[in-house]
């Protein structure tokens, strides 16, 4: 049988044995799933060295649903640590 949904590529951490989901924070605070449609855009943003399992978006939200997040950013461009309270932009 041929599954009609796309193959994402989900960052995750953890070892060999024991993965779990990577979830991210908007500027809001909102918890977010993130996938990617190419695993080397995934890594373009990650970093190269970066953990990831395939699957599709039905599943990646069966799995975040527990936890509460109910949205999920594909092919997002920026992923970054927000700046220290105080520190100036440069």
């Amino acid at each position: 049988m041929e599954c009609s949904h796309p193959v994402l590529h989900v960052p995750v951490r953890g070892t060999a044995g024991a993965r779990s989901l990577r979830t991210f924070r908007l500027a809001d605070g909102t918890r977010v799933g993130v996938a990617f449609t190419a695993g080397a855009d995934l890594h373009r943003v990650l970093g190269p060295d970066h953990a990831a399992v395939e699957m599709t978006l039905p599943a990646l939200h069966d799995l975040l649903a527990p936890l509460g997040v109910t949205e999920v950013r594909l092919d997002p461009v920026l992923v970054a640590r927000p700046a220290l309270q105080g520190q100036a932009a440069s």
